[in-house]
């Protein structure tokens, strides 16, 4: 399979980069689903905390990212619901991988002009606002509602009301 290949040497080097681009992605793409069903099968868990977290050992808050690798065991066994309530921007961005890895497979296999990519603001400011939201939320329903997905602060609070 051939593909488009653009006129000047500088295009040419961009769309080879392009290109260098799409098969790391597609290689990422097939290590996520190589791990996900070893993780369904095995039943394994990633445990990335040897250091204790400050915030949630100290202060007894979640930080911004309490919950991120339990969110990703969650992804990896396919379970989108658990992966959204410990850490919704894990999601967020398996989506946006997936939105921009579809879109650059559809041109370049169209045999279309690939458009140059544009580093989009608003995907960046939706992820912050994610994490900042997340954070509050978790902390304001453990503390005073006692509602606590990760099951880690509510007790301590609960414990000096």
């Amino acid at each position: 399979m051939s593909l488009y290949i653009k006129n000047t040497k500088t295009e040419k080097k961009l769309f080879s980069i392009e290109k260098i681009l799409f098969i790391v992605s597609s290689i990422t793409v097939l290590l996520c689903i190589f791990f996900a069903i070893i993780f369904n099968i095995f039943n394994f868990e990633i445990t990335l905390s040897p250091v204790p977290c400050i915030f949630n050992n100290k202060f007894h808050f979640y930080c911004p990212g309490c919950g991120g690798t339990r969110a990703l065991n969650s992804l990896l066994k396919l379970s989108l619901l658990d992966s959204f309530l410990c850490h919704p921007i894990v999601l967020y961005l398996a989506f946006i991988f997936i939105y921009y890895y579809v879109k650059a497979a559809i041109f370049l296999f169209a045999k279309k002009e690939y458009p140059k990519f544009h580093f989009n603001y608003s995907v960046l400011y939706i992820g912050l606002s994610i994490i900042i939201i997340n954070f509050l939320l978790k902390n304001i329903l453990a503390i005073y509602f006692n509602i606590d997905y990760l099951g880690d602060i509510s007790s301590f609070w609960q414990s000096i009301k």
